[in-house]
Formats: structure tokens, C-alpha cells, sequence
């Protein structure tokens, strides 16, 4: 039975925004750039929420103090200590300074700028007028309702995080494969959301790890091959190569191979107000 998950960049000007389909045929998983139906979930790069606290702030709600100003939400707090923790970044620190640099890269996860706050995030408000009307409902409650399923990770929108999601990836590889990632590759695909020639190196150094390594990072029973028919497209810019790593989000989500809210330890009511961005599981690949 084929399957079609659909993957989003979301972006508030047209030539930021990408888009991915990812075809699903049992063997492999193969992207398309046009649009495929019907679609099973899809996954979207932007916050579906924002902080509990700030929100709290803004209905005139007496809260408990925070360190970071009320800018976070607990899932990008969490993100940034799970995913700094990984193998592949412990390391890559340790690798001395002068080493980084002459590979022009000091940093392969910077949690501050590559986990940013929702807060902050400008495009968070159109995004959330674009969820409601993608999820329907005819009551407000109804429409309540829809987008906290959405932020519990329960509907068929769910949110991603195409880089985090790729650092997942590639730790599992990582382990499975128990061999150390070269450093030039892994400098590579620290910048491949760069401009020019740059970044496309390390889309296409981060797609031959993803493609080469299937059967380290899939989850078990479920192995696919990986296909881009139009590969030239998803490598020319960052926001079709994001798309597709959204769109691999949901179909990893589809096989309950992300790391839940409740797995994380979240609570429930929180999550509902702030949302909880999905990357692989990593203390496992099925449990």
C-alpha cells in the first residue's frame, strides 16, 4: 500500500517556503516536489505554540518566575540539553579550536541559535492562522481543540525540526554503525542551511550519510531505501532539503519512531499550550 507524507518549511515569503511530498511504496521512500495525495500526516517546521509562562503574561495570569525571560518553551529547553549530549557532538568538541576552525566550522550544534526562541520567531502568528485553517473546525472550541492534538503530536499535522531531526539521524548512524563521522563531513553539514556553495556541500554530504546509513536509522521491520528523482532541486536550496527532512518526520512519526512528549517527560498540559517538536528516538529505535 503507498503512502504520501508530506513535509513543510513554512515561511511567510513565498521563495523561503519549501515543500516535500515523500512517497512511501513499502520499499523505498521516494520525494517529489509537486504535490502527491492523499496525504497520511504532515509535519511542519515552525513552533505550534509558545511559552506557557508568556502566554500566561499576556492573559494578566500571575506565573512563576522564569530564567530566560518567558522567551522558550519546554520542548526547545529540552532539545537543546538532549541533542548537545549526542555522541557525534561530544565528539566534535573534542576536537581542539584551532582544528575546527581550519575545517571553518567552530560549532556543529549551537543550541542558542539553532534551537531559537518560538518567542522570537516573527513568522509564529501567520503559522498558527495557517494551522487553524488547515485543521477546520466550525467553533472556536473546536478549533481549540484540533490545534492541541496538533501540539500533542495526536493529528495529522504534526511540528518538526528538520535540523534537529538530522542530528538525530545522523546519531544513530553513528551508533550503529559504531564507526566516528570524519570531521570534515560532519563541518559540512553544520553549515548546510549556508548560502552558495557551502551549504550545498553539506546537503549533499548530510543526504549520502542519510541514504548510505538506511538501515542504522530506520526503525526495525520498517528499512526503505532512499530516492530523489530530482535531486538537483532539494540540494540547490535549504528550504526544499528542510521540507524533506520535515516530510521524513512525519513518516517517522507514522512508524511511532519519534521521541513523544510523554517520553520525554513533558507534562501534558504544558504541551497542549506550547507544542513538542518530533525527532527520533535515540536510547532505542523502537522503544
Amino acid at each position: 500500500m503507498t503512502r504520501v507524507f508530506h513535509g513543510i518549511d513554512f515561511a511567510n515569503v513565498e521563495a523561503h517556503h519549501g515543500q516535500c511530498w515523500l512517497v512511501d511504496d513499502g520499499t523505498t521512500l521516494t520525494a517529489r516536489f509537486n504535490p502527491q495525495e492523499p496525504v497520511v500526516r504532515t509535519a511542519v517546521d515552525c513552533p505550534f505554540g509558545t511559552s506557557q509562562g508568556f502566554e500566561a503574561l499576556l492573559k494578566g495570569e500571575i506565573t512563576e518566575p522564569s530564567d530566560d525571560g518567558f522567551k522558550t518553551r519546554a520542548t526547545e529547553r529540552l532539545m537543546r540539553k538532549h541533542v548537545a549530549a549526542f555522541t557525534t557532538n561530544a565528539e566534535w568538541r573534542a576536537q581542539d579550536t584551532k582544528t575546527r576552525k581550519a575545517l571553518d566550522r567552530v560549532s556543529f550544534f549551537n543550541g542558542g541559535a539553532h534551537v531559537q526562541p518560538s518567542v522570537g520567531l516573527v513568522i509564529v502568528p501567520e503559522f498558527l492562522d495557517w494551522l487553524m485553517g488547515r485543521l477546520g473546525g466550525d467553533s472556536t472550541t473546536e478549533r481549540l481543540k484540533r490545534v492541541r492534538e496538533a501540539r500533542l503530536g495526536e493529528g495529522p499535522v504534526v511540528e518538526a525540526h528538520p535540523r534537529l531531526l538530522l542530528y538525530s539521524i545522523i546519531e544513530r548512524v553513528r551508533l550503529g554503525s559504531r564507526q566516528t563521522i570524519p570531521a570534515q563531513v560532519m563541518a559540512d553539514i553544520g553549515g548546510y542551511k549556508d548560502r552558495g556553495a557551502h551549504g550545498e556541500q553539506g546537503r549533499r554530504q548530510a543526504y549520502n550519510l542519510l541514504a548510505s546509513g538506511t538501515a542504522h536509522w530506520q526503525p526495525t521491520g520498517q528499512a526503505r531505501q532512499i530516492a530523489v528523482p530530482d535531486l538537483v532541486t532539494m540540494l540547490a536550496v535549504d528550504h526544499a532539503f528542510d521540507a524533506w527532512l520535515a516530510a521524513l518526520t512525519a513518516w517517522a512519526h507514522h512508524h511511532h519512531d519519534t521521541w513523544t512528549w510523554d517520553q520525554a517527560g513533558l507534562p501534558q498540559a504544558n504541551v497542549e499550550v506550547e507544542g513538542h517538536m518530533l525527532i527520533l528516538k535515540i536510547n532505542g529505535k523502537t522503544d
